[in-house]
């Protein structure tokens, strides 16, 4: 009887690793027509990858499987300041590396306002 009340309780089922979170290597480079970002994600896939951006912070976040189990969570944040033009980022992921360039705006030029007469 104590065998069959084993046998019942005993789980075959193995506990779920909770997820590693990680803060991936990145180069950040910068001229004057914008911004580069290199960010080291092993594992990830494109469909396990979200990049956002809202003025003036730019959000990557990915997961990946660990071999072990589990999985690995990357997240990283940038304050890249808001003279950005947000229409022009892209991203592409190869090999590991992701790849995020961003062109900053064209810069403000003074005008002169004419004024009129009431």
């Amino acid at each position: 009887m104590s065998e069959r009340n084993t046998a019942v309780t005993t789980s075959t089922v193995e506990p779920r690793r909770p997820a590693r979170r990680a803060t991936p290597p990145v180069d950040v480079l910068e001229n004057d027509e914008g911004f580069l970002i290199l960010a080291d994600l092993p594992g990830v896939s494109p469909e396990a990858l979200e990049v956002e951006y809202s003025s003036p912070e730019l959000r990557v976040r990915g997961r990946a499987p660990l071999p072990e189990g589990g999985e690995v969570v990357y997240e990283r944040r940038f304050e890249l300041g808001s003279t950005l033009d947000a229409g022009s980022i892209s991203a592409e992921l190869a090999n590991g590396v992701l790849r995020i360039a961003i062109k900053k705006s064209a810069p403000l030029r003074p005008r002169r306002i004419d004024v009129r007469a009431a």
